[in-house]
């Protein structure tokens, strides 16, 4: 494949080769921007709720310093390629390899331990259900996951703007008390 082809250009201007990511050419505003304009689930859902939020609610969620960062990034990828529903994503392994590029350039530019750590994949898993349950007309498309006490309440749907915002707060609210 002509990677020349696969450039990505981002909301600031900045041109990433997902191929070959550079840490220098990943900003927050960039993924804040882009993550609050993707709506989960594909779109499949009775109320807005952007990939952003999601990032929030997972970091929100998280217990360690270093699983809430990567809580809230642990979707940055997915500023650059957008994502790919899980159930066809585990077949497409050119497109897991690109997202795992990814991933590395992002750990290194925010100064994060690779790989994320487990308990961001489990807490991904608990607001996948909690969402779905919120949000998609039939009702969450994964189980409850065991073990795990999923709070009650309907999530709010925030604007593009609001989760933003809301994702750039959390961001310096975790990385700069650090000295990160």
């Amino acid at each position: 494949m002509d990677h020349r082809q696969a450039l990505i250009t981002t909301y600031s201007g900045r041109v990433i080769d997902p191929f070959n990511p550079n840490p220098k050419d990943i900003v927050l505003s960039d993924i804040a921007q882009a993550l609050s304009m993707q709506c989960r689930f594909c779109g499949h859902v009775g109320r807005f709720i952007s990939v952003a939020q999601h990032c929030v609610l997972v970091s929100e969620l998280c217990e360690t310093p270093e699983g809430k960062k990567w809580g809230l990034l642990h979707d940055a990828s997915e500023a650059y390629i957008s994502d790919i529903p899980r159930p066809l994503k585990k077949n497409l392994p050119t497109f897991n390899d690109v997202e795992e590029y990814l991933f590395k350039a992002i750990a290194e530019k925010f100064k994060l331990e690779y790989p994320m750590p487990e308990e961001v994949k489990f807490y991904d898993t608990v607001s996948l259900f909690r969402e779905g349950r919120d949000f998609m007309p039939g009702g969450s498309p994964i189980k409850r996951p065991e073990g795990i006490e999923v709070p009650e309440g309907r999530l709010p749907s925030w604007s593009p703007q609001e989760a933003r915002e809301r994702f750039r707060e959390r961001y310096f609210e975790l990385f700069t008390r650090t000295g990160k």
